[in-house]
């Protein structure tokens, strides 16, 4: 209550406080994003939460992990090793159709369930690199038949 009454309280952003969401490192030269769980947000770890079903956060995470958004950062939006939250919102997002969204939330279902393995010792280090390269070999097709890209 103190916050929210003191004429010096400097109290933002109060609808994304212990949301789920997906987040990022500010540093970083290859921009990979993960699912932020309900926590407290970070000046380091940028996070962003989806405001449309059709764009889920599982949605955005896969677009924003494709290597074609990483160029497209590096060479129109910000050449710097830094990744901040006006960057991303430059970001062009392409509403998928309701089959493709199924797509691309099953594969970062895939991915997650790897990491997942990976973490409670299912998976080697080695297996879940190798697996999560065949991840991200489908998810960079994926994204550029979604941008009309198609190598």
């Amino acid at each position: 209550q103190f916050l929210r009454t003191d004429k010096n309280a400097r109290y933002q952003g109060t609808a994304f406080y212990f949301k789920e969401g997906f987040c990022w490192t500010d540093v970083s030269y290859d921009i990979k994003c993960r699912k932020k769980g309900i926590s407290v947000n970070d000046v380091l770890s940028m996070a962003l939460y989806s405001q449309f079903s059709q764009t889920s956060d599982k949605y955005l995470v896969c677009i924003i992990n494709a290597r074609l958004m990483s160029d497209i950062v590096c060479n129109f939006i910000n050449n710097t090793s830094h990744f901040q939250i006006n960057d991303a919102r430059q970001i062009p997002i392409i509403i998928p159709t309701n089959s493709q969204l199924k797509i691309f939330e099953a594969l970062f279902d895939k991915a997650y369930a790897i990491q997942q393995d990976k973490f409670a010792n299912h998976l080697s280090q080695t297996e879940a690199k190798a697996k999560l390269e065949l991840v991200q070999k489908e998810l960079d097709g994926l994204v550029y038949k979604l941008y009309g890209l198609e190598k």
